[in-house]
C-alpha cells in the first residue's frame, strides 16, 4: 500500500466519522487493511467528541466481549 492510498482511506474514515458525528455524541471508528502480499496488517482510526466517552465505550465493549468468551469457553468445556 503506497502513500496515497494511506491517505484515501485515512480520508475515508474521517469522512465518515464526520458523518456519523451529525448523529451521535461520539464516534469511534477502528479499521484494518491487509497490506497485500505482505504479513502486515495496517490500522486506521478516528474518533470525534469526548475523548473519555469513546474511551470508556471501548473498554466495556472490550469487557463485554472477553466475557463472551469465557462464558462460551465454559459451555463448550461443559459440554
Amino acid at each position: 500500500m503506497n502513500e496515497s492510498e494511506e491517505a484515501e482511506i485515512n480520508k475515508l474514515v474521517k469522512d465518515v466519522a464526520v458523518k456519523l458525528a451529525e448523529h451521535f455524541d461520539t464516534v469511534q471508528i477502528l479499521v484494518t487493511k491487509h497490506k497485500g502480499g505482505e504479513e502486515v496488517t495496517q490500522s486506521f482510526e478516528h474518533g470525534l467528541g469526548n475523548f473519555y466517552a469513546r474511551l470508556g465505550h471501548v473498554r466495556e465493549w472490550l469487557c463485554l466481549q472477553d466475557q463472551f468468551q469465557r462464558n462460551h469457553a465454559i459451555k463448550r468445556d461443559a459440554e
